[in-house]
């Protein structure tokens, strides 16, 4: 295909050249009511090159643009389909998801009611803790004091230092 091209882009420069050399000729030229006259047929034949890559380039231009349209069409139509599929298969585990849900529902409402109460065994929170020693209180009492790990010894919980 690309030897071809050549080929053709030859034979038109070959074409080109050969009008040009040949032809010195004067003619009038008529165009939309206008007469030109004294134009040679070497103007004349560059003014048609210039009017027929003009054209080329309108036809490539809307080709691009018709292509461009056409890919939008495409994935737009993919896109709708891939919703499509999507939707279907988002409908079908929902309906799935009812069944179960349903038969879920039956099943405990079949189940004999047990009264007995489930215990639900919590861990303890650890908290860092100090044991400090007091001196006898107002009331007398002696002995070991939990501190809730306040460094300054003021008695505060963590939750008032600064």
């Amino acid at each position: 295909m690309a030897l071809l091209g050549l080929l053709l882009a030859l034979a038109a420069v070959v074409l080109t050249v050969g009008v040009l050399a040949a032809n010195t000729t004067r003619v009038a030229v008529h165009a939309f009511g206008l007469t030109q006259s004294g134009v040679s047929l070497r103007e004349l034949f560059i003014a048609g090159a210039v009017t027929a890559l003009v054209f080329a380039l309108g036809l490539a231009m809307m080709a691009r643009g018709l292509a461009r349209s056409r890919r939008r069409r495409l994935e737009r139509r993919q896109l709708v389909r891939d919703s499509q599929q999507q939707s279907a298969s988002l409908t079908a585990e929902k309906a799935r998801l009812e069944r179960e849900l349903e038969q879920e529902r039956a099943r405990r409402a079949t189940a004999p009611v047990s009264r007995e109460r489930t215990v639900v065994e919590r861990q303890p929170i650890v908290e860092r803790e100090r044991v400090v020693e007091r001196e006898p209180g107002v009331d007398g009492t002696t002995g070991p004091v939990v501190d809730g790990g306040n460094d300054r010894g003021s008695g505060r919980s963590r939750l008032f230092r600064r």
